[in-house]
């Protein structure tokens, strides 16, 4: 079997896969999901908000209120961005409107915004597929009380269509394996 990996954005992946450049997708489940794609949970993953060793927020005795992280300057993806909107759904829940969202980055690669963390005075988040890379980062994860951000992680495929070229060309070459050993 053959396949071709795609790294690319939860909005890039829909937009493959809808286009037919690719069968099936793996992503955060976004918001409003096309009516073209069937999802299915594959599991939830946890998103926490981290700094930099020595950030101010970590001084807090014990764990740092939503009053007093609301305050700061972040790192945040953009309020398109599933993540997001869960962020500033949890601030108005506590009657904190408007964070602050110094830097808007698409955490694309969590590499670069890791490093910004480090070396700045803004929080950002973290999931936790990339707990490791921040602590190669020196990053610390903030605690707070009744947080639990989580996003969906699901498999996208199109409900309906042909296969893209990729999986059409092995299937077709599969099929004239089995016509010539029969």
């Amino acid at each position: 079997m053959r396949m071709a990996l795609k790294v690319l954005s939860s909005d890039g992946l829909l937009r493959s896969l809808i286009d037919g450049e690719i069968d099936i997708a793996v992503a955060p489940l976004t918001s409003q999901l096309p009516e073209a794609i069937r999802s299915h949970t594959l599991f939830d993953e946890l998103t926490s908000i981290v700094c930099r060793k020595w950030h101010p927020i970590l001084a807090c005795d014990g764990a740092a209120m939503p009053k007093e992280i609301a305050a700061c300057a972040w790192i945040l993806p953009s309020t398109q961005v599933s993540a997001r909107q869960r962020i500033d759904a949890y601030f108005r829940k506590h009657k904190l409107h408007g964070l602050n969202a110094m830097v808007e980055n698409t955490y694309g690669s969590p590499v670069g915004v890791f490093m910004l963390i480090a070396n700045i005075d803004l929080p950002g988040i973290c999931c936790a597929q990339h707990h490791r890379i921040a602590e190669q980062f020196d990053l610390e994860a903030v605690r707070v009380p009744d947080l639990r951000w989580t996003r969906k992680i699901v498999c996208l495929v199109r409900k309906a269509g042909a296969l893209s070229e990729r999986s059409a060309g092995y299937q077709l070459v599969a099929g004239n394996r089995q016509s010539a050993s029969s």
